[in-house]
């Protein structure tokens, strides 16, 4: 059958993952065989979830108490009279007399006048 792939086909195999296997008890294309007496089930395989933060992803900021931990690219800057976190996936606000800190976490670039509004607003 490899033979017949590789040579008359002329298809790529992965001979780390060929082989034969038996079918029962395996995930196969988001199904799962399994063998009941003389029957063979197929059952549709749960989805595994997986670990996301998504208000991270909307914006790429979060708040947790008092600090603002950035964790994907954008721009910082002064916007009338609080501070502007803009990148691709949307705008933020982040109040200047309620927050402590800014963690930065990612390329973020700063511009000039949000080092002149920070300085200016220092505890």
């Amino acid at each position: 059958m490899r033979e017949h792939i590789e040579n008359a086909e002329m298809l790529p195999l992965n001979h780390k993952k060929t082989g034969v296997y038996k079918g029962t008890n395996r995930k196969y294309l988001g199904f799962r065989f399994e063998k009941k007496g003389s029957k063979i089930i197929a059952k549709r395989e749960k989805k595994a979830y997986k670990t996301v933060y998504r208000d991270w992803y909307t914006t790429g900021i979060q708040r947790i108490d008092s600090s603002y931990h950035l964790v994907n690219e954008g721009i910082l800057t002064r916007r009338d009279f609080n501070i502007l976190f803009e990148n691709d996936e949307g705008k933020k606000y982040i109040p200047v007399e309620t927050t402590d800190s800014i963690y930065v976490y990612s390329n973020v670039i700063l511009s000039g006048n949000f080092f002149e509004f920070i300085n200016n607003h220092r505890g």
